[in-house]
């Protein structure tokens, strides 16, 4: 396989698995301790847990920025 097919997959893969890896991470961490869902009004564990999913969303989103930076030399 060339070069340049092997890092562009690469990096596909890597995108997958760290969007996979952040959505279970959230998720079992919302759903588990119930900071997903509301009762009546929210709790500082709903405000914890959507202000950590916002956080660890922009970083995810500024590790991608650094993925994807790269220029192939096709495009």
């Amino acid at each position: 396989m060339e070069d340049d097919t092997r890092r562009f997959l690469n990096k596909i893969v890597t995108t997958l698995g760290l969007g996979l890896l952040w959505l279970f991470i959230n998720m079992t961490m919302g759903i588990y301790n119930g900071w997903f869902f509301f009762s009546r009004k929210p709790t500082i564990g709903n405000y914890i847990f959507y202000g950590w999913a916002a956080l660890s969303l922009i970083g995810l989103l500024i590790i991608y920025r650094r993925i994807w930076k790269e220029k192939f030399p096709h495009g």
